[in-house]
């Protein structure tokens, strides 16, 4: 399966079965949280932008990048209004999906820290590793 341009998905985990949620107090912080069924603050939109994806939450509009517009080893994800292109490499499970930053020198994985099951454990980007927080599943809504 590939990504589909405009079509809105549950990004999951595949190390905890978390999503990707973006925190209904804030609506700056992304985290892992458990499904909650459907709502919007759980739904990404894919964008193709050049070579890679970009994606926009479907509640606000606004996009996945990095705190700051930073990018470095253990850099938390939060939502804004730059958006910040990711490659997505298949795993061989089917819809899954390694998402990284291409940087030339030292591409970033988006992670599921620590693989907490936790309700608002943090995402971030960190060394690749291949682990399965590192395996994300692109489900769509």
């Amino acid at each position: 399966m590939s990504l589909v341009h405009g079509q809105a998905y549950t990004i999951i985990n595949s190390a905890t079965n978390t999503v990707v949620d973006l925190s209904g107090s804030d609506n700056v912080t992304i985290q892992g949280w458990q499904d909650n069924g459907g709502y919007s603050n759980q739904k990404w939109v894919a964008l193709i932008a050049g070579d890679g994806w970009i994606f926009k939450n479907a509640r606000t509009g606004a996009f996945i990048t990095l705190q700051n517009y930073c990018a470095g080893s253990s850099t938390r994800v939060v939502s804004g209004k730059i958006p910040v292109v990711w490659s997505l490499t298949p795993t061989g499970a089917t819809g899954s999906y390694t998402v990284t930053l291409p940087l030339v020198n030292s591409p970033l994985a988006l992670d599921l820290y620590g693989s907490n099951v936790a309700n608002g454990t943090s995402i971030i980007v960190f060394t690749p590793t291949g682990n399965p927080n590192q395996v994300w599943k692109f489900v769509t809504s």
